[in-house]
Formats: structure tokens, C-alpha cells, sequence
């Protein structure tokens, strides 16, 4: 297993705040704007370059990135803290065997110039029929050993300051006919591999800011100061814009995780064909889609651990939840520490074959 990336953190829902981030953005590049333009206008007042305030525009601009950017990494993901008969494991993962329905990877045709470029799967839990549509809540909970992870819990429902958002879960359709109506759409559980254009942008953003700053109090030097303003505004501009491109080239995939996973598979015409997944990561809700499409689901946020399962052919729970301790035991070992300790050893770092090119361990006498 490689390691996963995650660039994200998760926030609780006491320190949640439900406001629209494009207003929070705004309001940082307002709390950051302001304090730094105090000495240049007296500056200015004092016979300096008025046309320097201009900087002020593009100091605005790097923080109201800045603080977009924090609130994706910091403040979208809402915890969904583990249920008493479905506790996290010791690394704060929930686990789920299912169907894969769908994949969205970044950058798709539907959206090529979206920034987040994390990679997304639809997974359709094990027990749950093709076609079920929810929403899941309280009253009408998910079927099946996983249906608690897509079925509404008390902290997005009680927990968000009100108007509480309506829980939605989330659709995806195993197969699309180009007559929509033949289209099966059940609910699904979203789960990402993280890009990090986002995390790029926001080291990038902090960089382009200093920049800025520097320009705007060297734009007020006699003579030639402008000009080095003017070079320094440009460079900052031009961080950003590398960080956009490099974030680009770096996005999220299923072999970051598991580079042996192999090819992904979802349903043919006939709701057949797709791969069986064993997939852990954080499970939480990406407060961000409320304000984008008015959706409200849970996700498994980052995935930590991804590989091919054996189709769940007998849906008794009881044999589920057995199947599912057995990938967790396999999991613990696979991550544990001295399992991490033995693979760093000479005769472990062989590639093709140990006979071939492994090492005998050391004799100590």
C-alpha cells in the first residue's frame, strides 16, 4: 500500500461555520487588506505616489484566495463522529465493502477548469439493492451492515446553526442509455482521493501576498520605485499562476493509494461488470456542496486504503459484518508498525524475486 495524501482536515461541528465561504473569502481579504494599507496612505497623504494604492487591489486579491483556500482545506469538511455500534479504527477510519456505481475524475469533460481536483467514486454499499433512492434519515435509515454511513446522523441534522440544510445523500446512475429513462439511479456513497491544487493555491497565495505587500511599500521610492513595484506585482501574479498549473499536473488518483489496484470497472447495459471495492477514509460532509448544487451528503474523505473485493454474494448481515472484521484484521497488520519496520529491511526490498535479486538477513551468533 502506498500512503495516502491528504491535505484536508475535518473540523468539528461546534467550530463550523455555516456562512457562505465566498462572503468568508471576502472578509479576509478585508482583514488583511486594510491593516497593510494604514502606513502607505499616510504615505501617500504625505506626498507619496497616490497611483501605489492600486496595489491594494491585488493585496485584496491574494487574501480573499487565502482565505477561500483555508476554508476548502479547514472548514468545509464537517466530522461525523462514529456511531457507538460502529466505531472508527485506531487511525479514525470508517470502512465500506460495495459496488462501484460511478467515477468522476478531475478535470472531466462536464468541468475542465475546476480547480478541485480530487478524484471521486460512487459506491453503492453491499445489502443495498441497485435502485434505492432515499434520502436516508432516522426514519427511513439505509439497509445492510454500511447504510449507516449514508443514512442522515444527528450532527448535520441537530448540529448545523439553523435553517439546518435538508439532507439530500447523493445519486449516481451505474450505467447512462442515451434514453435517460432507461437510467437506474440509486444512493450512493461519495468517496475521494485528494488532489492538491487547492493546497498548491493556498501556499502559493500566502507567497504572492508577501510579494505584494513588498511592492506596495516599494512603489512609494523615489524615482525607480514603481518599477520595482510593478515587477514585484507581476511576480505575484505569476506564483499564482504557476500554482494553478502545477496543481493541475497533480491530482488525485486511485494508484496514489494503491499502486496494484488496477483497473476500475463500473456496470455495463446490462447493471453487471462493476468492481467490488474495499474502500477506509474519514467519513464526513463536504459542507461545500450545500453552496454549490444545495446538496447535503457524507462522504469517506480522504480514502486511506483502497483495494479489490470478492463480490458480497450472500447479503446476511451477519456474514458482512464477519467479512468486514476480516479486511479490518488484514488492514491493521498490512499498516502496523512492525509490519512497516519489517518491509525497511535489506532482504524485504527485493523486486522481482527474492532468489533473484533479495539478500540473505544478517546471522547473529
Amino acid at each position: 500500500m502506498a500512503n495516502y495524501r491528504q491535505y484536508t482536515q475535518c473540523v468539528d461541528i461546534s467550530n463550523f461555520n455555516p456562512a457562505n465561504p465566498y462572503t468568508q473569502a471576502a472578509l479576509t481579504g478585508l482583514y488583511v487588506t486594510l491593516p497593510a494599507a494604514v502606513i502607505p496612505v499616510l504615505m501617500t497623504l504625505a506626498g507619496g505616489n497616490p497611483w501605489c494604492l492600486a496595489l491594494l487591489a491585488e493585496i485584496y486579491l491574494f487574501a480573499a484566495i487565502i482565505g477561500y483556500c483555508y476554508w476548502w482545506l479547514f472548514r468545509r469538511l464537517i466530522c461525523i463522529p462514529p456511531t457507538a455500534d460502529h466505531p472508527n479504527d485506531s487511525t479514525g477510519n470508517q470502512m465500506v465493502i460495495g459496488t462501484l456505481i460511478d467515477t468522476l475524475p478531475p478535470y472531466s469533460d462536464s468541468n475542465p477548469l475546476d480547480i478541485d481536483n480530487d478524484f471521486s467514486l460512487g459506491i453503492l454499499p453491499s445489502c443495498i439493492p441497485l435502485g434505492s433512492q432515499g434520502p436516508f434519515t432516522e426514519a427511513n435509515p439505509a439497509p445492510g451492515p454500511f447504510g449507516y454511513l449514508i443514512t442522515e446522523q444527528p450532527v448535520t441534522k441537530n448540529g448545523v446553526p439553523p435553517p439546518p440544510p435538508a439532507f439530500t445523500g447523493q445519486r449516481a446512475v451505474d450505467y447512462k442509455f442515451k434514453d435517460s429513462s432507461q437510467d437506474i439511479s440509486s444512493q450512493v456513497l461519495h468517496c475521494e482521493f485528494e488532489g492538491r491544487a487547492i493546497y498548491d493555491m493556498f501556499l502559493a497565495a500566502q507567497a504572492a501576498l508577501f510579494i505584494a505587500v513588498a511592492a506596495l511599500f516599494a512603489c512609494q521610492v523615489p524615482v525607480y520605485g514603481w518599477i520595482v513595484a510593478l515587477i514585484l506585482a507581476l511576480l505575484g501574479l505569476l506564483v499564482i499562476g504557476g500554482a494553478v498549473g502545477l496543481g493541475h499536473l497533480d491530482s488525485g488518483d486511485p494508484s496514489d493509494v494503491n499502486p496494484n489496484l488496477g483497473e476500475l470497472h463500473t456496470n455495463g447495459p446490462n447493471h453487471t461488470g462493476a468492481s467490488v471495492l474495499m474502500i477506509m477514509g474519514h467519513w464526513v460532509c463536504d459542507a461545500g456542496h450545500r453552496y454549490d448544487y444545495g446538496d447535503l451528503f457524507y462522504e469517506l474523505h480522504p480514502i486511506t486504503m483502497c483495494c479489490i473485493a470478492s463480490p458480497v454474494t450472500d447479503c446476511d448481515p451477519t456474514q458482512v459484518i464477519f467479512l468486514k472484521k476480516r479486511w479490518q484484521t488484514a488492514a491493521n497488520d498490512a499498516t502496523s508498525s512492525a509490519t512497516l519496520q519489517s518491509q525497511k529491511l535489506p532482504q524485504n526490498q527485493w523486486q522481482i524475486h527474492p532468489i533473484i535479486d533479495g539478500c540473505q538477513p544478517a546471522v547473529i551468533v
